[in-house]
């Protein structure tokens, strides 16, 4: 039996869904059996009353009193933007500056600053110092109550909890770990660089997107596989098909098509989809699964459509804040969204990891990629840019999932789906290895032994955490090699 952990560990959960997995993997139990009374998890408010009472009462929990920063936070946030992304180009960086510098003049000096910073690193102690200064006092009053000696941030600094924590603990104060939850999160997601000293990724792409792109060093990267896809491994449902299809209202001799939305920011027009994948057979049903910072009123139009079910993931909207991208998921959701991919008869979906999860289950799955006749307002992004940003180039360039990039190519796939699911059969295999090296169903076990050995190691050997500086801007290859 390994020595247990009496050295303070702090674990930032940002989000519900960053809760779930880390209750649903195993991952909970194995870091709590481990560090006990010396862990120290901070979840956003509200989350707490659905952690189990058995793991509340072996360790400290904590909701933060707030989740947001203020705007001296936010402008240090932003800056980092700028400072990580200086001088790339492309999809991704476009997508992250609608997202951060809204207006000409506050654009403008963001921009500038940043951009400085990230050319001069001896810069960003100023910039450390404005962060200790923003850190809002209810978060640094939590986590100074302990002398944390790690520091592991649940999205690797994408959230803003995590900006809260890595601000309120400065960098020389405690080792940094960052854990990348999703696929986008070294792409289009990682808008807000947190220096740390060891980060934990999916697959060995996404370690190469790290080393070339955000400077971090071999030895600073674990490849651990994706604990959220270890439910997928030898699966198997636990209601009959009869018994899902009755949950939905639908008769046991039904058939369905699954379509998995994203938020209405990124695309307005997903009733405009469900509308073209309805009239591609007039026999089947297609089953809605809502984004979940989303609503059902973007599909208004199809409420009471006879062939449409709607399901909203999560609980309560009271308990979702979409505007802040935070949502509380059931503790069963992760097994509704696999049965959900299990029985349907094809799944499409919108540039989305649910493209990666049916993949796991075999599933025939299409990308919707063809825009409305009505422009996207919000960040005015074209569907093709979102699938040429850098992760979804190995799904496009795989010729595993096909990309229809019109209502008729639409309607053609599907009546073609047997002879092109049958002909791409090897490319799902090479794809899905490439996702997940090991898909042996212990990706989380394999992460909470690398955090653990990285909090008993000693803080001599992390002096130097990953620079903010980015190495110079290289075409990361659409597919890593095997």
């Amino acid at each position: 039996m390994s020595q247990r952990a009496t050295e303070p560990l702090l674990l930032s959960l940002p989000d519900g869904f960053h809760l779930l997995g880390f209750l649903n993997t195993g991952l909970a139990k194995r870091l709590i059996d481990e560090v006990g009374a010396a862990g120290l998890f901070l979840v956003p408010p509200g989350a707490l009353g659905h952690v189990p009472e058995e793991l509340r009462a072996a360790t400290s929990w904590v909701e933060a009193p707030t989740f947001g920063l203020n705007c001296v936070g936010k402008a240090c946030r932003n800056l980092r933007v700028e400072a990580t992304h200086a001088g790339r180009a492309g999809s991704d960086w476009e997508i992250i500056r609608r997202k951060h510098a809204r207006g000409l003049i506050r654009g403008t000096v963001q921009r500038s600053l940043g951009r400085l910073i990230g050319r001069q690193p001896n810069l960003d102690i100023f910039l450390q110092m404005a962060e200790r200064v923003a850190a809002p006092s209810p978060v640094r009053s939590v986590v100074q109550r302990k002398r944390i000696r790690t520091v592991v941030l649940g999205s690797a600094g994408i959230k803003e909890l995590d900006h809260a924590v890595a601000q309120a603990i400065p960098i020389t104060a405690a080792k940094r770990y960052g854990i990348v939850y999703s696929w986008d999160n070294l792409s289009s997601k990682f808008n807000a660089f947190v220096p740390l000293h060891r980060l934990a990724v999916w697959n060995d792409y996404m370690k190469k997107t790290a080393i070339e792109q955000f400077g971090y060093r071999e030895e600073q990267v674990a490849v651990v596989g994706v604990p959220q896809f270890d439910l997928y491994h030898d699966y198997a449902p636990e209601r009959t098909r009869d018994e899902f299809l009755t949950s939905l209202d639908l008769s046991s001799d039904a058939r369905y098509r699954l379509y998995v939305g994203v938020p209405r920011s990124i695309c307005p027009w997903g009733s405009e989809y469900v509308r073209d994948i309805l009239e591609s057979d007039e026999d089947s049903f297609v089953v809605v699964r809502v984004h979940p910072q989303d609503g059902p009123e973007s599909y208004a139009l199809l409420k009471d459509h006879p062939r449409v079910r709607l399901f909203v993931p999560g609980h309560e909207a009271g308990e979702n804040d979409r505007r802040r991208g935070f949502w509380m998921p059931r503790a069963d959701e992760s097994r509704r969204l696999a049965e959900q991919l299990y029985f349907a008869d094809a799944v499409l979906s919108v540039a989305s990891t649910v493209t990666l999860e049916s993949l796991q289950l075999d599933r025939p799955t299409i990308n919707l990629g063809y825009d409305s006749n009505e422009p996207n307002r919000v960040f005015a992004v074209r569907m093709e840019r979102y699938y040429a940003s850098d992760h979804f180039r190995q799904v496009t360039a795989s010729g595993a999932v096909p990309l229809v990039r019109s209502r008729d190519e639409l309607l053609e796939m599907l009546r073609e789906m047997p002879s092109w699911f049958d002909s791409t059969k090897d490319a799902r295999m090479k794809l899905r290895n490439r996702i997940d090296p090991y898909a042996d169903g212990r990706a989380a076990e394999r992460l909470a032994r690398d955090i653990l050995a990285f909090h008993r190691d000693d803080p001599s050997r992390h002096s130097a955490p990953c620079s903010i500086r980015p190495r110079r801007p290289r075409v990361i290859d659409a597919v890593c090699d095997s």
